[in-house]
């Protein structure tokens, strides 16, 4: 897939930041994940005209905030191609296209959340929260039901983001109860599962 947009967009970081061209490259960090969305910000010499052209992605123009800073840029999202190309370029006031690179960058599947807690109570039951350990991605999950395994090989279900403790009422203190939890995030729909101590 390839989208080619034209806009006079260079770079907002603030109220006062001009963009002034220059980059730095991360090889090594030139990541894109498939099923989230890749914020990226073009920059270019300021008064040109950006054209960006985009190979084996969707690249929607989106304002976002991160570490309370707002900026002006793209949200990318791969399709199932195992690298992403964006060529910058830039047209002056003359009419003149000015090359400033080609980035290439690899695609990975988003790395799956965590469970927060690692206990359930049996006399409060649990909450669910997860949360992705060690990284910079700022992605927020819908906690929408599982179910619990029993060791007799029956399913207890629940719904939303909180065990009842009911579910584990026949369960013994100290064992650990398999939990199959079903969320959404920006890549929709998926499941994990966990193991959860039983406590007091």
């Amino acid at each position: 897939m390839k989208t080619t947009i034209i806009l006079i967009l260079v770079f907002v970081h603030s109220l006062t930041l001009k963009a002034q061209p220059g980059v730095v490259a991360m090889p090594e960090t030139m990541i894109l994940y498939r099923g989230y969305d890749n914020k990226i910000v073009p920059v270019i010499p300021e008064g040109e005209q950006l054209i960006l052209d985009v190979e084996n992605a969707t690249a929607l123009p989106d304002s976002f905030e991160v570490n309370g800073n707002v900026y002006n840029g793209y949200i990318l999202r791969p399709g199932g191609a195992n690298t992403v190309s964006l060529k910058l370029k830039g047209r002056s006031s003359d009419g003149f296209i000015h090359d400033h690179g080609t980035f290439k960058y690899r695609v990975k599947a988003m790395p799956q959340p965590e469970l927060m807690n690692d206990e359930i109570s049996k006399r409060s039951g649990c909450r669910i929260t997860l949360i992705l350990r060690d990284s910079p991605l700022e992605v927020s999950y819908n906690v929408t039901g599982g179910h619990i395994a029993t060791s007799a090989g029956e399913f207890i279900f629940f719904s939303g983001s909180v065990i009842p403790a009911s579910s584990i009422a026949k369960m013994e203190l100290g064992k650990e109860v398999v939990v199959v939890v079903n969320y959404t995030s920006n890549g929709g729909p998926s499941s994990l599962t966990a193991a959860l101590k039983v406590v007091p």
